[in-house]
């Protein structure tokens, strides 16, 4: 699934928003750490059996993070390349999709760093 592909599904999902707010954000977080520590092998692992992920993430979550460069190895996720343009498209559709959410779909106390209103560049958000 391509990262287009993926936009759509998180569209069509049927996850309330408070939800898709929740696995959006932690996505969004997963990808935005490689981004900041590319060298750091620890966030390049996503461990499929952690509970914290497994409440956070919903299906669609999974094949948004596979469509941004993560390969199933099977007990977990590897982000096995260098970041690039691909990884900051994610970041940026992860990001609209957020602001995009209803107002009030976030979760208190949530720590999101998404900007403002303003429209991504190079993201898909339908």
């Amino acid at each position: 699934m391509d990262l287009k592909a993926a936009c759509e599904a998180l569209s069509a999902s049927g996850a309330p928003p408070e939800r898709k707010f929740e696995g959006l954000d932690t996505v969004r977080k997963l990808l935005v750490n490689i981004q900041r520590s590319p060298g750091e092998e620890k966030f390049r692992r996503v461990k499929k059996s952690n509970a914290a992920i497994q409440n956070r993430l919903f299906p669609e979550c999974w094949s948004f993070l596979l469509a941004a460069g993560f390969q199933d190895a099977g007990e977990v996720l590897v982000y096995p390349g260098d970041p690039g343009p691909l990884l900051g498209q994610a970041i940026s559709a992860a990001e609209d999709f957020i602001r995009r959410l209803p107002a009030g779909a976030s979760i208190a106390g949530s720590s999101s760093s998404a900007p403002p209103n303003t429209p991504a560049s190079g993201a898909f958000p339908a």
